[in-house]
């Protein structure tokens, strides 16, 4: 028996340091997408640090839900603008780590997801997945603050949709990365692109077109969003999913530093979401659909 344990004493290690990483990392993404909140509350137009926990869930079980609930944690606990009851912020935690578990869930049996999201299904149910956990998670975070008092009930469905917004816009640009991580086949090809030369022209197109659009008048920045529907088309197109993230993240990044730097009216910021959406959403079902109809010219 004692031969094995330098091997469990490595694995013992290796675990407690991932899940310090995953930890520092939840809550730096938390604080850094902690932009724009709705009337200082949790509710935020990007929030990519849901990708994380759900990723680790459905990636590596159910076991580890309770780091997962305590990762979530340190930020109401810590960095919250507004400070809650110590019971009501367990609550509401609660909840979020709850709307976690529930696309993780979906995603692990009920709407299956490979890990590679190999196929345009793959990628379908991924959607659907996020769009149900996300809405859920909304509804019942939005109804607890109203219940409590903390918003009035006028507000419920602009919580909710805030909410699911965020979520969603955050899961689907952020997940996809983290599951192509995760795969060997899809990382080299994610490394191949970025060795590819060619590829660095959309990327570029993509820069460019983030220019003009933020460069702009902030109150007409979202009439010239549409340009970026091109080069999303186009690395989507051309290099398929792989493509399709790298240029929906790019993008979010940009959309993100860009509304970091200044002003937005709430109503801009909406707008902002759901072109957003609508870009990575595109992006997403065509990269899907070039490599379903590359692999069926190959067979």
């Amino acid at each position: 028996m004692s031969k094995f344990d330098p091997m469990q004493r490595k694995r013992w290690t290796e675990t407690i340091q991932f899940a310090i990483v995953f930890m520092l990392a939840y809550f730096l993404v938390d604080r850094i997408s902690f932009i724009y909140p709705l009337r200082e509350l949790n509710i935020t137009p990007w929030d990519p640090q849901p990708a994380l926990a759900v990723a680790l869930l459905y990636l590596r079980g159910w076991r580890w839900l309770p780091w997962v609930y305590l990762s979530a944690l340190v930020p109401e606990l810590l960095a919250r603008e507004v400070p809650q009851q110590l019971p009501e912020t367990l609550l509401l935690t609660m909840v979020v780590v709850g709307g976690y578990s529930l696309t993780a869930g979906l995603m692990r049996s009920f709407i299956e997801v490979t890990p590679e999201l190999g196929t345009r299904q793959d990628v379908i149910n991924l959607m659907v997945a996020v769009v149900i956990g996300s809405g859920t998670m909304g509804m019942w975070y939005a109804g607890l603050l109203c219940a409590w008092g903390v918003m009035d009930w006028e507000f419920f469905p602009t919580m909710i949709f805030r909410y699911w917004l965020g979520d969603t816009i955050g899961l689907l640009v952020t997940m996809p990365p983290i599951l192509f991580f995760a795969e060997p086949s899809r990382r080299r090809e994610l490394s191949d692109l970025a060795g590819n030369r060619r590829a660095l022209l959309p990327l570029a197109l993509i820069i460019a077109a983030l220019l003009i659009v933020f460069l702009r008048d902030e109150a007409q920045q979202y009439k010239f969003f549409y340009l970026l529907f091109l080069p999303i088309i186009w690395i989507a197109s051309r290099y398929g999913l792989a493509g399709a993230i790298t240029g929906a993240a790019l993008i979010q990044i940009g959309v993100v530093i860009a509304a970091m730097a200044s002003q937005h009216e709430l109503f801009e910021i909406l707008e902002l979401q759901t072109l957003l959406l609508c870009l990575v959403l595109t992006g997403l079902i065509l990269g899907a659909a070039v490599e379903a109809a590359h692999r069926h010219v190959l067979w």
